[in-house]
């Protein structure tokens, strides 16, 4: 979305007979909003053996490694509309690495809480218990609570 809205702020930006000032700033304000958008448009979970890696875009963008020796427990878990997708901080609920949709899987450490999107929940729950040695709980976190 946020890639569509630069696409369009870039496209009014070229307009003849708008002074060159406004069609720099809307120029450069759209091109700006385009490469956030094209970033932030894919969030990857990787293994390397010894740590998880999360990371937004084609690059490692924000990356975040979870020792797998720090995770406490995990549990599959649902973000509301508020949560909203991206890379967020919320007292209540702890960090969130989303870019689409509301299901998520909610790892604590022993600090910290991260919950991070994704398509397949189970599959992401199956895997780390593979790796944790079943730290997971058999409940599901709901953070609309």
């Amino acid at each position: 979305m946020v890639a569509v809205i630069g696409a369009i702020e870039l496209s009014i930006g070229v307009f003849p007979g708008m002074p060159w000032q406004a069609g720099l700033a809307l120029g450069g304000a759209g091109t700006l909003l385009f490469c956030l958008g094209a970033l932030f448009s894919r969030l990857t979970v990787r293994d390397e053996m010894d740590h998880l890696l999360v990371f937004f875009g084609p690059f490692p963008l924000f990356p975040l490694r979870i020792r797998y020796d720090d995770i406490r427990e995990f549990s599959t878990g649902r973000t509301t509309f508020w949560d909203g997708w991206g890379l967020k901080y919320s007292f209540r609920h702890g960090w969130l690495y989303n870019v689409w949709g509301y299901d998520c899987v909610v790892i604590v450490l022993a600090d910290r809480r991260y919950r991070i999107g994704t398509a397949d929940p189970q599959d992401f729950i199956e895997f780390l218990d593979q790796v944790c040695e079943g730290k997971g709980s058999s409940e599901t976190s709901s953070t609309e609570k």
